[in-house]
């Protein structure tokens, strides 16, 4: 048996090379589309398909002159032993996922749309579902409910929130009144509850990052201008004093500024510091670096920027259980480009929830809203101010409520 693998642009070419070498006798063994290496960000090379073919070696000869072809009809997949059954699913397979990059890569206004009201609807159905035997409005529970809207919490959440207050507030019995007549420190009103069930809420989700041995690299992701650069620098300086000393290194290499800043800390903590340039180069970078906890920083994704998020699912894959993945994320941003960001990030896996600039938003109803979404990562910091490495802390439940419920003050 003679086997060979051919490359070409198409399917199509690729069964002409092989039939023009092999004969009509060959027989394809296996086929797939991929890509040759490409540099940092995702600049892979162009598409190629390859294709595995067999001829037995006592019946290969050269090709012979084809016949006249029928009109509309392609010789190659008549004289192979390859079926067009075998090939359309393939091609069909193909444009599909072609087809969806594209969409990918150029998302429109009325795709983000769509996403959005699918991401309310879902919020919606999941708190109708855990309240099937919700009781009728009524005006507490309306007024509680326009308390929490006003605080800038989502529709769902803000309608569970209610009528939880109200159930627990129906449980327990009022306070008895002191000797001068006054009512007990604990009050009983609906409203009293709101902020408590909200705190044990955020608890089930809040998770501090803890050391992990099996972990080395600490990577951060997130869109641009979240402030990625200062929190690496806080979470480095609070790991100087861990048992592995930290190291930092940079993969938003074509910015001059965060490069200088993390340089400057790296310096002034006596720490390593170096730069990637590809994903494979961060590979070895870390693994020079053993012993070290490497808090890595990364250049923001925008949207639509496929090519430098699947640069950073190949640095993923390539670390495997040596890296985590934290999403960082403003508090300044809406809820809707919260749910957005979200689902950009999803192929990443991202181990936990960084919340950035949580002193400069007013109303904190979204950060409400994002920390209790099924789909995101547990909160793991909370960064509220520019001051390295003291504007870092780990997420309490009762002083986030209260922040949330202070939008409504």
């Amino acid at each position: 048996m003679h086997i060979r693998r051919f490359e070409a642009a198409s399917l199509l070419e690729a069964v002409r090379q092989v039939k023009q070498e092999l004969g009509p006798d060959a027989v394809v063994l296996s086929s797939r589309r991929t890509r040759r290496d490409g540099g940092w960000f995702g600049l892979f090379g162009r598409p190629v398909v390859e294709v595995t073919a067999a001829v037995d070696r006592d019946v290969r000869r050269a090709p012979e002159a084809d016949p006249a072809p029928r009109v509309g009809a392609d010789p190659s997949w008549r004289d192979l032993q390859l079926t067009k059954a075998l090939i359309d699913p393939l091609e069909a397979e193909l444009r599909e996922l072609r087809r969806r990059v594209e969409e990918l890569a150029r998302p429109s206004a009325a795709q983000a749309e769509l996403l959005r009201e699918l991401r309310e609807a879902r919020r919606l159905a999941s708190a109708l579902l855990r309240e099937a035997k919700a009781p009728a409005p009524e005006s507490c529970e309306a007024q509680l409910f326009a308390r929490l809207r006003e605080a800038g919490i989502g529709s769902g959440p803000a309608a569970l929130l209610g009528r939880e207050a109200l159930a627990r507030a129906a449980e327990r019995p009022a306070a008895p009144a002191t000797p001068d007549g006054d009512a007990a420190a604990a009050p009983s009103s609906a409203e009293s509850f709101v902020e408590e069930i909200l705190a044990e809420k955020l608890d089930r989700r809040l998770e501090p990052l803890r050391p992990d041995a099996a972990t080395q690299a600490e990577i951060v992701v997130g869109p641009p201008g979240v402030g990625k650069t200062t929190t690496i620098a806080k979470l480095a300086a609070r790991a100087s004093a861990d048992d592995r000393p930290p190291a930092i290194v940079t993969t938003d290499v074509l910015r001059i500024g965060p490069e200088l800043q993390l340089r400057g800390l790296a310096e002034r903590l006596g720490v390593p510091f170096d730069a990637a340039t590809s994903a494979r180069e961060l590979l070895r970078k870390v693994s020079a670096l053993r012993g070290h906890r490497i808090w890595v920083d990364t250049a923001g994704c925008g949207p639509g920027d496929v090519q430098a998020l699947l640069e950073l699912l190949r640095a993923r894959e390539l670390l495997g259980p040596r890296a985590r993945v934290h999403l960082a994320l403003s508090a300044t941003a809406k809820t809707d480009d919260l749910g957005l960001a979200l689902e950009r990030y999803k192929p990443l896996r991202p181990d936990s929830l960084i919340l950035t600039r949580i002193d400069e938003s007013r109303r904190l109803g979204n950060v409400a809203d994002l920390v209790l979404d099924d789909d995101a990562p547990p909160l793991s910091w909370v960064t509220n101010g520019q001051r390295v490495p003291e504007d870092l802390w780990l997420p309490d439940p009762r002083t986030l409520a209260s922040l949330v419920l202070g939008g409504a003050a």
